[in-house]
């Protein structure tokens, strides 16, 4: 079993959610939102739509706890939370994540397995938004 704060396992949902922002972002053809910026920042993009659609849950409640919210609601930016929320698929997610068996997977009850998927998700998601805001500094300083 590999721990939550692994590379690998920050790759592995790095790489999966980069995935299906760009899937859903695509999919949605929003007027506010550009195909370049979409390829080039899909996380930075859904942060702009996160914040929109999350700004007072956002200053009220924190950030996490509104993207929580934004992830168990009716959410098609990031479906992350659609996309494994039915059944075993939650728990076989962070299992594949992980490298864990179904004895290790087990500890876990339904409510834990959710916080556990939905924070890996929020943490690789500020992750993702944090490179992405560096690489666009570095490419508007680069530019001028």
């Amino acid at each position: 079993m590999l721990k939550t704060n692994s590379k690998q396992v920050k790759e592995k949902i790095q790489n999966w959610l980069i995935e299906i922002t760009r899937e859903a972002l695509l999919e949605q053809e929003r007027q506010d939102v550009s195909q370049i910026e979409i390829q080039r920042q899909p996380i930075t993009t859904a942060d702009k739509i996160f914040q929109k659609e999350k700004t007072w849950e956002i200053d009220h409640y924190g950030r996490q706890q509104a993207f929580n919210d934004w992830q168990t609601g009716l959410n098609g930016t990031i479906p992350a939370y659609k996309l494994v929320l039915y059944g075993e698929a939650l728990k076989n997610k962070i299992m594949e994540w992980l490298e864990q068996t179904e004895v290790e997977a087990s500890k876990y009850d339904e409510e834990a397995t959710e916080k556990l998927f939905l924070w890996l998700v929020y943490r690789e998601f500020e992750a993702l938004l944090a490179k992405e805001q560096k690489q666009s500094k570095k490419q508007d300083k680069d530019n001028k």
